[in-house]
């Protein structure tokens, strides 16, 4: 049974043979890989540098590991996959490729022969966690696609957190008609509605080997994306310019006030060069005056010396005169 409200391509493998050139795979995670065999037989022909591929059911560790041993660049991991990291019941089913975490008994409105041949406990992780472990951290950040080849697909992409906002295309197994089985977590419109909020749009439907179940092709609507992105950085620019405006004020107030302050400096400072003018002036004036006073001090001592020198001759001849008089007197007696 085909969605037409979702359909755009004729089926699901002819979109996504467009879509991977339109969007070249840089790494990929599938989830529900089972042995490999059907992941290498789909992905091996498009010369993907990553490739991680988990499946949770431990028989088919060895061959997973096997398989992808095979070709460089590609990783198994034997993980049961979850929005929450908790331990979780594992339902093995009489046909592999329908165990899970769905106990088969929730199948028999689709398949009335499946039944449960075993119940194991798993540790489930979350996609996000996983990948931030050595050695998917080396190249997580260029995951692009996801194929969740397992249901329900919905907790798988929800334990994925941020990094859903960073892939291109999304192909997951899904419940096209929900009055055969109530599995929220498992419908395509649950899961079309969850990532409408990272713009994902639903553009392939084909069912399986049952009408009630197929797969679903979601692809990133980067023109969305991308209108958002810069919605949302000329909002922070908007904000930036604000906060920025904001500090030119601040720093033009103090200028402002720095500028005051160096005014009123400069004015005490033009006040003391003319103090210190004034008081050169007024040094200059008792240089000058002391300069007379020296000269005039000088001209005294000169004069003061020529009387000296005087006297000295006026005594001189006055004891001449008196010794000329004495000697008068003695002739005269």
């Amino acid at each position: 049974m085909k969605n037409s409200t979702h359909e755009y391509f004729s089926s699901v493998s002819s979109a996504v043979e467009m879509l991977r050139h339109l969007f070249p795979v840089q790494a990929m995670v599938h989830v529900g890989a089972g042995d490999g065999h059907a992941a290498v037989q789909e992905w091996q022909g498009w010369n993907i540098p990553h490739v991680v591929l988990i499946e949770a059911d431990p028989e088919y560790k060895e061959s997973l590991q096997e398989t992808t041993g095979q070709h460089d660049g590609w990783l198994a991991v034997s993980a049961l996959i979850g929005e929450q990291e908790t331990e979780t019941e594992f339902y093995e089913a009489s046909n592999p490729w329908e165990s899970g975490t769905i106990p088969p008994e929730k199948w028999q409105g689709i398949w009335p022969n499946l039944t449960q041949t075993a119940s194991i406990p798993l540790q489930q992780l979350r996609l996000e966690s996983l990948l931030k472990e050595s050695p998917c951290d080396l190249f997580a950040q260029k995951v692009n696609w996801a194929n969740i080849d397992c249901m329900p697909a919905l907790p798988i992409i929800k334990g994925a957190g941020e990094s859903v906002g960073q892939w291109d295309i999304i192909k997951a197994r899904v419940i096209l008609d929900p009055s055969f089985i109530d599995n929220m977590d498992a419908g395509l419109d649950e899961i079309s509605n969850y990532l409408a909020q990272y713009d994902f749009r639903c553009v392939a439907v084909m069912d399986s080997h049952h009408p009630a179940v197929g797969e679903a092709l979601f692809v990133r609507n980067w023109k969305n994306v991308l209108q958002n992105d810069i919605a949302e950085l000329q909002k922070e620019q908007a904000a930036q310019n604000v906060r920025v405006q904001s500090q030119l004020d601040q720093l033009s107030k103090a200028l402002d006030k720095q500028t005051r302050r160096a005014e009123e400096r400069q004015n005490h400072l033009d006040r003391a060069v003319q103090d210190l003018a004034g008081r050169d002036r007024q040094l200059a004036e008792r240089d000058r005056q002391l300069g007379e006073a020296q000269t005039q001090l000088e001209a005294q001592k000169k004069s003061m010396a020529g009387c000296e020198k005087l006297i000295n001759e006026l005594n001189e001849q006055a004891r001449q005169n008196e010794k000329t008089l004495a000697e008068q007197t003695r002739l005269a007696e």
